[in-house]
C-alpha cells in the first residue's frame, strides 16, 4: 500500500549550513518545533562529531529554522561544533557524501547527508555500523529518543545499520 504523500512543511524543521572541500551545503533535520537553539546545536554537533573521522576538513557557517506549516527560514543561534576534520579536500573530492536511510512505521522515508568524505581506491559502497566507531555514533545520535531527526510522518525512523557511501550526481551531469 503506497504511503500517503505529506506537505514539505508538515513538520518544524532545523538547518545547518556548512562549508567542505571550497562546497557549501545544508543538513536538515525534522525535529519538534518546541526544541530550544541550544537542544538543535546539541544534536547537530553529535552527528558532526560522530562523522568528523571520516570526513575532510568543514566549518560551520550557519543555522535556520522553519516552524510547522511554513517555508520561511528564520536565522537561529548555534552553539555546538563549528570545525571538524583533519586534511582538507582537493575540489575533485566535492561530489562525494555519505548518507543514513531510515523510514518509520508508517512508510515514510528519511534521509540524512554529510559531505566531505574522502574516496579510497577499491572503497566498498557501503560501510555498517559494526565494522565502524565513527558510523555507529553517529546511527546513536540519528536514533536519538528525543524528537529530532524524524521523518516527514514527525514521527522518529527506524535507520539501517549503515552509511551509504555515494557521489553526487549533479557534478558527474556537470563533467559530461
Amino acid at each position: 500500500m503506497p504511503v500517503t504523500p505529506l506537505p514539505p512543511d508538515n513538520t518544524a524543521r532545523a538547518f545547518w549550513v556548512y562549508q567542505t572541500v571550497s562546497q557549501v551545503h545544508t543538513l536538515s533535520a525534522r525535529c519538534d518545533g518546541s526544541m530550544s537553539d541550544a537542544e538543535v546545536s546539541a544534536h547537530f554537533s553529535a552527528f558532526i562529531d560522530a562523522m568528523a573521522p571520516l570526513l575532510y576538513h568543514g566549518l560551520f557557517v550557519k543555522m535556520e529554522r522553519s516552524d510547522v506549516g511554513s517555508s520561511v527560514r528564520v536565522p537561529a543561534v548555534y552553539t555546538g561544533t563549528t570545525e571538524w576534520g583533519v586534511t582538507e579536500g582537493d575540489p575533485d573530492e566535492a561530489p562525494f557524501f555519505f548518507s543514513f536511510t531510515g523510514k518509520d512505521v508508517a512508510g515514510h522515508k528519511v534521509r540524512v547527508e554529510i559531505f566531505g568524505r574522502g574516496r579510497a581506491t577499491g572503497d566498498n559502497w557501503r560501510l555498517f555500523e559494526a565494522d565502524d566507531s565513527s558510523i555507529a555514533d553517529a546511527l546513536a545520535e540519528l536514533r536519538t529518543s528525543d524528537a529530532f531527526w524524524n521523518t516527514i510522518g514527525d514521527v522518529g525512523a527506524i535507520w539501517n545499520s549503515y552509511a551509504n557511501k555515494s557521489v553526487a550526481q549533479h557534478w558527474v551531469k556537470e563533467l559530461r
